[in-house]
């Protein structure tokens, strides 16, 4: 059995974007990490689906009120490309 299938997933985490960084984050912290991925988050402007990779898509506003930050880390998932748009 391999040894990312003994990490005890112990803290929850929210991912911020639904592209390919976020798709390549999700698999480390999924393989390699004590990170369970619980959902993925987008500004609701540019939610096109409501799932990624299996789990919800929530909008960013707000968010704080659906998951607390005492019991939820995020990690945003956005690439240096269009960085300043992306950033508005």
């Amino acid at each position: 059995m391999a040894a990312y299938n003994k990490v005890r997933k112990n803290k929850k985490l929210l991912i911020f974007g639904t592209g390919f960084i976020a798709e390549e984050v999700y698999n480390y912290f999924t393989l390699d990490s004590q990170y369970k991925v619980i959902a993925f988050i987008k500004d609701k402007n540019h939610i096109k689906k409501k799932n990624f990779l299996g789990l919800k898509v929530y909008p960013l506003q707000n968010i704080e009120k659906k998951f607390s930050p005492k019991e939820y880390e995020v990690f945003i998932a956005i690439g240096y490309t269009d960085l300043n748009f992306l950033r508005e």
